[in-house]
């Protein structure tokens, strides 16, 4: 149960972030759940950069392929 729940907010923030306008609304809930006092989302913010940059590194890349 625990897995799912990180997952899916790990899931929101990553369309958040995604989406303009909400980058820096994802990145504000990210602090405040890797605080969150049960643990449950330790790690997520940590999490979110990690992707976020692989999401940008693969995007700059793709747009560098001549076509």
């Amino acid at each position: 149960m625990v897995k799912e729940l990180y997952a899916e907010a790990l899931d929101n923030l990553i369309m958040l972030a995604g989406t303009p306008g909400w980058k820096d609304y994802a990145w504000g809930k990210a602090k405040d759940l890797d605080a969150h006092p049960t643990g449950i989302y330790r790690g997520i913010k940590d999490e979110l950069v990690k992707i976020m940059l692989a999401h940008k590194a693969d995007a700059a890349e793709n747009s560098s392929k001549p076509e």
